[in-house]
């Protein structure tokens, strides 16, 4: 995969960030899960803004996404509560995820009920890749891949980096402009990025490298860092509305794509089964309802998709893709973030680090 690591590293020569795969590498610990970097990274700006690639206009670009990957989950939440679900069309794929590492992988499929609908002779993502570059290798065939229709080429296939430029840069075909989860408060920045910087890891990759730790220390490592993540969430949310104060931030998307997944997947399927979020932490599940029942949201989640994917696809773990019914978990009962009163001042765990 030669040309995948020199197109990689050419790409990233055109970022000044590092992305969270590689800001937040794994642990070296024997038997660790390691998640690699992302290869794409343009972004699309406001439409009339001179001297750049992408700009934004209704309908010019496509979505390719896996309802329930969530790191897809982050751009389809940023589109509904924007209301751009006008101005970006989309394509879901087949949730079973096969052949991963072996010599028939293609990445992601379609089918006659999970079709591309802009390349209907597309088999999989790998011919979306290969639509923007001939010679892509069939190796890290990730969605999701913002693609745009002009000039046929991929956009960004880094979700952090996505959510970021939908939050602005289509204001002029949103429902909801006004909406703005990214605000350039210096004090809610700082507190995004610490959030970011802990949810990444403790939470978001965090699951995965329980999941796919291939040694008991691996494994030890990982899950006991979730488990503290959780428990500074449980901690925060009881005086703080939300991780960054009384407004909904993108922090707060990072986190939810993870935590309405928890109880579902991840306690069972990668051995978060020390605590359960409905059961030990009522702050973060109520957080957790609250989010979901936003308006839009509800319709970006599909529990049964997201189960057949998972218990489905990842046969190293479930060599027999059995799909477990439950937990039955109460997703709709109301939640009480509103009747609840908060802090003014930034929560304890903030006043200490600012001290």
């Amino acid at each position: 995969h030669d040309f995948l690591e020199i197109f990689t590293f050419t790409t990233r020569q055109h970022r000044q960030m590092a992305t969270d795969q590689e800001k937040h590498a794994a642990s070296k610990i024997k038997g660790a899960f390691v998640r690699s970097p992302t290869a794409f990274h343009d972004i699309v700006h406001a439409p009339d803004t001179p001297n750049v690639k992408y700009t934004a206009s209704k309908g010019r670009y496509h979505l390719y996404y896996a309802s329930a990957c969530p790191w897809c989950h982050r751009v389809l939440v940023m589109i509904a509560l924007k209301g751009l679900d006008e101005s970006i069309s989309s394509s879901n794929v087949e949730p079973l995820f096969k052949n991963m590492g072996k010599p028939g992988y293609i990445g992601w499929e379609f089918n006659d009920k999970y079709p591309d609908h802009l390349h209907k002779e597309s088999k999989s993502v790998w011919d979306v890749y290969r639509i923007h570059d001939a010679q892509y290798p069939n190796a890290k065939l990730t969605v999701p891949i913002l693609f745009d229709k002009q000039t046929q080429k991929i956009v960004s296939n880094e979700s952090a980096e996505i959510i970021e430029f939908l939050n602005s840069a289509f204001n002029a075909f949103a429902k909801r402009p006004e909406l703005d989860l990214n605000p350039s408060d210096e004090q809610i920045q700082r507190r995004m990025s610490k959030w970011n910087d802990v949810i990444y890891p403790g939470l978001n990759d965090g699951v995965y490298r329980c999941g796919f730790a291939k040694s008991q220390e691996a494994y030890n490592d990982a899950v006991e860092k979730v488990f503290a993540t959780l428990e500074s969430l449980e901690a925060h949310l009881e005086s703080s509305r939300y991780l960054c104060g009384d407004r909904l931030t993108l922090s707060d998307v990072r986190a939810w794509v993870t935590l309405i997944r928890f109880d579902a997947i991840y306690v069972t399927h990668f051995k978060c089964n020390w605590k359960m979020v409905s059961v030990h932490y009522p702050n973060v599940w109520n957080y957790t309802r609250e989010i979901l029942q936003m308006d839009g949201v509800a319709s970006t989640w599909d529990l049964a998709y997201t189960r057949a994917h998972y218990y489905g696809s990842h046969r190293g773990i479930n060599p027999h893709g059995i799909v477990p019914k439950g937990p039955l978990l109460k997703f709709d009962e109301p939640h009480t973030r509103d009747q609840k009163k908060y802090a003014a001042e930034p929560p304890a765990d903030e006043q200490k680090e600012n001290n």
